[in-house]
């Protein structure tokens, strides 16, 4: 599997460039190389109702086909793509807001390590739940972004328009409130929304 933080395949960058030149066996290599990861990250911006991730995906590539001449390497192929995907789905949760008057997050809890290998599969799922249900949206992705999908500070500080000190501390945050969460006997006491020890 790619890793958004490691050094980028080089055929990443042939594939999008035979994409550019209308090449559909390159867009679907493309697909299956980074579907996974983002299909997983979707999941996490968009909540528990997989339909609407699996819609932005499938959106995704599909500007991906229509977008790939205009790629100007700045980036990794992987950080682009993600980039289109994350403005996809802040575009369905303005939508939803407009209707269910707030955001729908959530993050699913596969493939989660330590502390969790502690924990048997449904006692990790309900610990992880709880424990990210509590932190702040932006805490939330940048920890997806950081621990489950790979992708290095300065590329996560790419991808969300943000400095990458920014992106360092709401890591740091986030995995302090999941570390005490899940050393706790049972989570209940951190239910409340996480972020009050972070400086403004």
């Amino acid at each position: 599997m790619t890793k958004g933080g490691g050094a980028e395949p080089a055929d990443d960058r042939e594939l999008l460039g035979q994409v550019a030149h209308g090449s559909q066996p390159a867009l679907e290599a493309l697909y299956r190389r980074h579907e996974h990861r983002l299909f997983r990250y979707l999941t996490g911006l968009l909540g528990t109702d997989t339909s609407r991730a699996g819609e932005v995906t499938c959106e995704t590539f599909y500007e991906v086909w229509q977008q790939a001449g205009r790629f100007r390497g700045d980036s990794t192929v992987a950080t682009w793509i993600f980039g289109i995907a994350r403005h996809k789905a802040l575009t369905v949760l303005r939508r939803t807001r407009r209707t269910e008057g707030e955001e729908a997050l959530a993050h699913t809890a596969a493939d989660v390590e330590d502390p969790l290998e502690r924990l048997s599969g449904e006692q990790a799922a309900t610990r992880v739940r709880q424990a990210l249900e509590a932190l702040s949206p932006d805490h939330r992705e940048v920890l997806e972004l950081a621990c489950y999908q790979d992708f290095s500070y300065p590329q996560i500080a790419e991808l969300l328009g943000c400095p990458v000190n920014t992106v360092k501390t709401r890591a740091f945050y986030a995995r302090r409130h999941l570390e005490r969460v899940l050393a706790g006997p049972s989570g209940a006491s951190t239910t409340r929304r996480e972020g009050g020890d972070e400086p403004a």
